[in-house]
């Protein structure tokens, strides 16, 4: 035997918890502390084992430096295929790390070394409450276990990270070690709580706890790493007690007995690692020989030492003493079985290597698996499944079933084969030379006539660093790693790509911009306008609050023009007028008013008599009050030059725009104020009322709308291309709006169908539009004069014009409905069949106060139902029959951002899902790679949003009608729920599918054979193959075929 201890192998004087071998032999990696985190190296065998290779210089010794753990680390396990490296630590994380393909080195953050292999964490897996003290690979790494001191175990998805399979709850204490079963069949783990549990693998349940070797030891060791033999037959546990002395319990298959044990340790056992071999020896017995086989184990303690087993001999093979200046921590056998390494806390390595005749020739692999099959039967991995539950199959049916699945997936594997074209094998460069890319050949250079030489930028493509390399054997002779590439480079290299630029083909053009402002797109177009067109006092005694009454005024101006126009009527003002009476003339709104409303009135009147000294009074007799116009021009009138048959039009007095303040400060202020303001209607025309200031307020002022939707622009020429159905051969048709054709000095507007620029109909309009929309069902055009005129194909008026109490602003058809949103935020669905309307006068208002919210898209499906997608990424719709608006999704949300439903998608993806709820959602419909990183810490969470997620948008489909997307999200969310094996909603979704077995009553049943025009039966017909593709719902997928196929029968009967 060979023992060495290798001190430059170390993390800094920092203790050393974890140490693996890697299953090539030609690396090991370490685990343990950092400077000021967790640390994972990844170390050269090559001058560990041989003297030459650690004095070479060119011989690198650490390959790879990762301190991505926030804390020390404790474990560190190599897959068996050697393809991923797991590490747990103190941060309650478990960290997954592959090799990545890279053109270059790395280097380790605050330190000036260079990374020669390039390992980068592929996985993070959060679960975990506490510190993880332990993982460990099933066979054939189909399952990565990992146990921490939150008392529990968590059983990882490794084919699916980071899904979890189950988490193992029955330790009360803190649990230190977990070992697998090498035919895959248990799992066994320590624990603080002075207990050794197995777990079964088929259901993860319970077989059994061991208590009796245990119940005299006492939490002392920071790990208890048990070890289970690789025949299968033993598992060995690490802190045991017998007599008062620290053993290692051995716990035979064969009824879980602890009748053996391994002693000789002064101090705890901490330790356990068996050889991955199985080894055998001839034994004679008078003229017969027979092979025995057994197996060897490394037993690290607190007492500082080692010891090496057979289980063919009742002493120990080797022990080793005083190794170490503290504890051990962890074992790792090579898999030829001849190299053993130690770690300890003092944060040094120590190295073993032992002949073949000290431990015995090995079994072959083959020989191996036979074994087990032999004693335990064929592996439970063999299928290469993690469904292991409920694998023999029960009903012809089911096998049925299987073979046609099989089928199937053969064919669409071979029609892939024959669409896809063959693609170029793309070879890979060495990870381990360290090298950048020899880019140097592909750079394009330019010289200019000067000499000056300059060198295009070349883009170089991010999947030149990408996961998913097998690691190879570390090479670890002294080649020339580090040599530059110039020579292979050079020779055989083509000539130099250098162009001799002109000068009078280089260009620099410069632009300097100064005293360009920059306005805010959210700026309403009127507040800028308002700077050009507000004329200016020459006075000069125009105040700020003056300014901001005439922009209050402006406002309501043009609000004004789309309501209906109040009747002139003749006010009497007291030549007296002071303040007191505009405050006196507010009482009526400030008594509807909320409390806040009146505040602000108040406050806005006392500011205005602050800077108030006198009032100018009118001159007696009636002034008129004339409707403002739509221009927001300023109205003038000389003092004194009203003529006794003409109106004077005078300037609003100062009391006027008094009240405007307050009206508009209460309009702002609550909702309440808004209304009792616009409610507030003269009573007469002609009702002389003394101090009457706030109703001309509120004829001359009303409520400011809380909904803006802008008005379109009218525009010269619209056109629309009218589709015709497919198997028609006629040509499109081609509608055309024209504004403001003069003919015989008067203005028309016309509407005319085209096909092939040759007019056949032709309609007047009287009014100019500004929306021209339709189908081959309809064609609608909406006006400036409030109406909505609608025309068949053929140029037919369907009906008269349609008032409505603003401009439209929004108008969409499908099929033969027809959807309007006005100015004033209200809604309109009409169905041009019937003659009727869906929807009628429905205000905006509920989905879009708050904020300054806008209509992004809008539409009406084809069964005429209204959905509007607004700018804060919410999408709603309405319904008629429940006479309320329902929120279908919301861009962004954590449901969407959590769930993980794209690996359960038919394989075009959610662009087979075309239909209104797509348009709605747009690009938030990922349809490629899950990003779920917010919700993979905690996969309960994430499962139940994924189901969350996927029956919203099953109901926003059943809401919109969209019969498509409604069978396509059914199938995905039946796919989920078969994943996650939900069989108590998978029960429920096939019992509504189904319907009743039995014939019952009208009044009984509220079952529909039909859902938005499809046939439950057949959808259920649909689901049964999902459900089917689990073993373990095949019960669930016997009862519902049965009945599905006697219902269906009974229909062909009658």
């Amino acid at each position: 035997m060979k023992l060495l201890k290798p001190t430059w192998v170390n993390h800094d004087g920092k203790p050393i918890f974890g140490i693996d071998i890697h299953p090539d032999g030609s690396r090991f990696a370490t685990g343990g502390q950092g400077e000021d985190s967790g640390r994972v190296i990844i170390w050269n065998m090559a001058p560990v084992r041989n003297e030459d290779e650690e004095k070479n210089e060119n011989v690198p010794k650490i390959l790879c430096e990762m301190d991505n753990h926030l804390a020390c680390v404790n474990s560190v396990r190599w897959s068996n295929n050697g393809y991923y490296l797991a590490s747990g630590a103190d941060d309650r994380m478990v960290m997954v790390w592959q090799m990545i393909s890279y053109g270059g080195t790395s280097r380790v953050f605050g330190s000036g070394k260079n990374n020669i292999e390039q390992w980068r964490c592929a996985h993070t897996l959060r679960s975990h409450t506490g510190d993880v003290l332990d993982v460990a690979w099933s066979p054939h790494d189909a399952w990565l276990a990992s146990c921490s001191i939150d008392n529990s175990i968590v059983i990882w998805n490794a084919l699916k990270f980071p899904e979890i399979i189950s988490v193992l709850s029955g330790h009360s204490g803190l649990v230190k070690g977990v070992t697998w079963d090498p035919v895959g069949k248990y799992i066994a783990s320590q624990s603080d709580d002075k207990s050794l549990r197995i777990w079964r693998t088929m259901d993860w349940k319970e077989e059994t706890a061991i208590f009796q070797p245990f119940e005299e030891c006492g939490g002392t060791t920071h790990i208890l790493r048990l070890s289970w033999s690789p025949d299968g037959a033993y598992v060995v546990s690490a802190h045991a007690m017998n007599n008062r002395g620290p053993t290692a319990q051995i716990i035979d298959r064969e009824g879980w007995k602890a009748n053996m044990d391994f002693v000789g340790h002064r101090k705890a056992v901490t330790c356990v690692r068996f050889n991955s071999n199985i080894f055998t020896r001839t034994i004679k017995r008078g003229n017969q020989s027979k092979q025995q086989p057994y197996t060897c184990c490394a037993i690290g303690s607190r007492d500082r030492s080692v010891s090496i087993w057979l289980t063919a001999l009742k002493r120990p093979l080797v022990v080793v003493h005083d190794i170490f200046n503290n504890s051990i921590m962890d074992l790792t056998w090579n898999q030829e079985g001849d190299e053993l390494l130690a770690c300890s806390v003092d944060g040094t390595v120590c190295y073993f290597n032992l002949s073949s005749d000290e431990v015995g020739s090995q079994l072959t692999k083959d020989d191996k698996t036979k074994l087990h099959e032999k004693v335990y039967g064929k592996s439970v991995f063999s299928s290469g499944s993690t469904n292991l539950a409920n694998s023999i199959i029960e009903n012809p049916e089911m096998l049925k079933l299987q073979q046609q699945q099989k089928e199937l997936k053969e064919k669409q594997a071979s029609k892939i084969k024959m669409m896809t074209t063959p693609t170029k094998t793309v070879v890979q460069t060495a990870l381990i030379e360290g090298q950048p890319l020899d880019v140097k050949s592909k750079q394009i250079e330019t010289r200019t006539p000067d000499g000056r030489r300059r060198i295009t930028p070349l883009h170089i493509a991010p999947q030149q660093a990408s996961f998913g390399v097998s690691p190879k054997p570390f090479r670890s002779l002294s080649q020339n790693l580090f040599d530059s590439p110039t020579s292979s480079s050079q020779q055989g290299q083509p000539g130099s790509n250098v162009f001799i630029e002109g000068q009078n083909k280089v260009m620099v053009k410069k632009e300097v911009m100064d005293g360009v402002t920059t306005l805010d797109s959210n700026v309403p177009v009127s507040a800028l306008d308002s700077r050009f067109t507000q004329k200016q006092t020459t006075d000069g005694k125009a105040t700020a609050a003056a300014a901001a009454a005439e922009k209050a005024k402006l406002t309501a101006e043009s609000h004004l023009a789309d309501q209906p126009k109040p009747v002139a009527a003749v006010t009497e003002v007291s030549p007296k007028a002071d303040v007191s009476t505009a405050k006196s003339g507010t009482s009526d709104i400030a008594k509807m008013a909320s409390a806040a409303a009146a505040a602000a009135c108040a406050e806005a009147a006392a500011a205005y008599a602050d800077k108030t000294k006198d009032v100018s009074k009118l001159k007696d007799g009636p002034v008129v009050a004339p409707t403002p116009p739509r221009s927001s021009q300023s109205l003038k009138g000389k003092r004194g030059d009203a003529s006794s048959d003409k109106p004077i039009i005078k300037k609003p007095r100062k009391e006027y725009r008094t009240q405007q303040r307050i009206a508009a400060a209460a309009a702002a202020a609550a909702a309440a104020a808004a209304a009792a303001a616009a409610a507030a209607t003269p009573t007469s025309s002609g009702t002389s009322v003394a101090g009457g200031s706030s109703e001309a307020a509120s004829r001359l002022l009303p409520a400011k709308p809380l909904i803006k939707i802008p008005t379109p622009e009218t525009p010269k020429k619209l056109q629309l291309n009218v589709p015709r159905q497919s198997s028609s051969t006629e040509p499109d048709l081609v509608v055309e709006l024209e504004n403001s054709d003069s003919v015989t000095a008067k203005s028309v507007h016309k509407l005319r169908g085209m096909k092939e620029n040759e007019t056949i109909w032709e309609s007047i309009l009287t009014s100019k539009g500004t929306i021209l929309t339709g189908n081959r069902f309809v064609v609608c055009v909406s006006c400036e004069n409030q109406t909505v005129n609608m025309f068949s194909s053929e140029g037919r008026r369907l009906l008269p014009a349609c008032l409505l109490p603003s401009v439209v602003s929004i108008l969409q058809c499908s099929s033969g409905y027809i959807m309007a949103i006005t100015t004033s935020g209200l809604l309109y669905v009409w169905d041009v069949r019937r003659m009727e309307a869906k929807v009628s006068r429905v205000s905006l208002l509920p989905i879009m106060k708050g904020g300054d919210i806008t209509i992004k898209n809008s539409l009406v499906t084809d069964q005429g139902v209204p959905a509007i997608l607004l700018s804060n990424g919410k999408s709603y719709s309405y319904n008629s029959s429940m006479s309320c608006w329902m929120l279908l999704c919301q861009q962004g949300d954590t449901l969407s951002l959590c769930s993980d439903h794209q690996a359960c998608q038919p394989s075009q993806g959610a662009l087979s899902a075309s239909g209104p709820l797509t348009t709605l959602q747009g690009p938030s419909l990922r349809a490629g790679k899950q990003s779920n990183g917010m919700s993979q810490s905690n996969r309960t969470l994430q499962r139940s949003s994924t189901m969350s997620y996927l029956e919203g948008q099953l109901s926003a489909a059943q809401a919109l009608k969209s019969g498509h997307e409604y069978r396509f999200w059914l199938l995905t969310y039946v796919r989920y729920l078969v994943q996650e094996e939900q069989e108590s909603r998978l029960r429920d979704i096939c019992s509504e599918l189904l319907g009743p077995f039995y014939k019952v009553g009208a009044e009984e049943s509220q079952w529909q054979p039909l859902e938005l025009g499809l046939s439950k039966r057949y959808l259920l017909d649909e689901v049964l193959p999902i459900i089917g593709s689990n073993l373990k719902m095949q019960r669930l997928y016997t009862e519902y075929q049965e009945e599905l196929k006697i219902l269906n029968e009974k229909s062909l009967i009658t």
